[in-house]
């Protein structure tokens, strides 16, 4: 394990956190949806404002915790597949949602 893998945790940790961040950011999205034509609209703009913060940021770590997945796990790659996996789910969630609107 290197010095880079230590500095930012586990893959377990990691993914967990990422989703999470992406799960926060689609829900704040999706409640704030709800004061859109409100006299509150003003939850609305910071709440979206809010939800593409989250949403860049797990998808921006999500693909450097793939990168350092691929360069740190050579040889114990099998036992840290399944979180790595887990920790490109942000990645795919926004490709989708690029290419189907």
């Amino acid at each position: 394990m290197t010095v880079v893998s230590n500095q930012v945790g586990t893959p377990k940790k990691t993914a967990v956190i990422i989703v999470a961040l992406c799960l926060l950011g689609i829900l704040i999205g999706t409640i704030a949806q709800a004061f859109k034509a409100s006299e509150f609209d003003w939850i609305y703009r910071y709440g979206s404002i809010i939800n593409h913060v989250l949403l860049l940021i797990s998808g921006s770590w999500s693909l450097v915790h793939l990168l350092l997945f691929v360069a740190d796990r050579r040889k114990d790659w099998k036992k840290c597949l399944p979180w790595a996996i887990l920790g490109t789910i942000p990645v795919i969630y926004i490709t989708v949602m690029l290419f189907t609107i």
